[in-house]
């Protein structure tokens, strides 16, 4: 258990990255909570429900970081974009992430039904983040169910 005091009224994410001793080594889940003046919020953050959101990353260059975000609502991200800008401005809207696996598969747990974007961004370590590629994909998640997107960089 923890606690968070001060907090300004409003919308807010929760966010809890989660270690997988699967392929991807960890999961990340956020939750939606309203915070009133005044008042404690509680959030019993059950992490095994939700559906599953799985799929495969092509076109990834051999020894590229990548990685898969799943983001409520629509996302374009333009071709000249800033991705760490870009990827700041959906903090309050990541609903899970995780690591591609050399495989180029990934799977994103505890998913709460919706429409999403899926986000996939790699890039090459040794130029210390500054080539990169990305891509965009749209699924809509059951609840409870499961939900499939393969997804190719340009």
């Amino acid at each position: 258990a923890f606690r968070f005091d001060a907090l300004p009224p409003g919308p807010a994410t929760v966010m809890i990255h989660v270690n997988d001793p699967g392929a991807s080594g960890q999961q990340m889940r956020s939750f939606r909570v309203e915070l009133e003046n005044g008042q404690t919020t509680r959030l019993d953050a059950n992490l095994d429900s939700g559906a599953r959101v799985s799929g495969k990353v092509t076109g990834a260059p051999q020894g590229w970081m990548t990685s898969v975000a799943l983001v409520t609502g629509t996302v374009e991200i333009p071709s000249d974009a800033n991705l760490q800008t870009t990827f700041q401005g959906m903090a309050d809207r990541r609903a899970g992430g995780t690591q591609v696996a050399a495989d180029g598969s990934f799977q994103i747990e505890g998913a709460q039904a919706g429409d999403y974007t899926v986000v996939v961004v790699t890039f090459d370590p040794q130029s210390g983040g500054q080539t990169f590629k990305h891509a965009t994909a749209p699924v809509t998640v059951s609840e409870n169910g499961e939900a499939s997107v393969n997804i190719t960089l340009p």
